[in-house]
């Protein structure tokens, strides 16, 4: 599951199960961009869809809470990286001005 990924990677986890179920629920848009988020998470050969629902902690820190978790698109999780939400949008920002 996604926190026991997290635990192997030397986060603390701060969020039950039920919490992130809970939360992962609630969202049916990923919280960056606005796309519609696709819960079937499959497509061709069984790969995940870049609307596919993933967790992103805002922050970065290694600790995973509610309060620096959202949900977002596969797509928008693998281009915001590592960086923070402030990092992203600065990143997205110099993308935008050299087109």
């Amino acid at each position: 599951s996604t926190t026991c990924g997290h635990k192997k990677r030397g986060c603390e986890v701060l969020i039950s199960r039920k919490e992130l179920i809970d939360l992962a629920y609630a969202v049916d848009f990923c919280e960056i961009c606005g796309d519609s988020l696709d819960w079937s998470m499959v497509g061709k050969y069984g790969s995940p869809l870049d609307n596919s629902p993933t967790l992103d902690r805002t922050n970065q820190e290694k600790v995973l809470a509610l309060h620096n978790v959202q949900i977002v698109c596969r797509r928008c999780n693998m281009t915001k990286s590592n960086r923070t939400m402030q990092e992203f949008i600065d990143y997205c920002k110099l993308i935008a001005q050299r087109f």
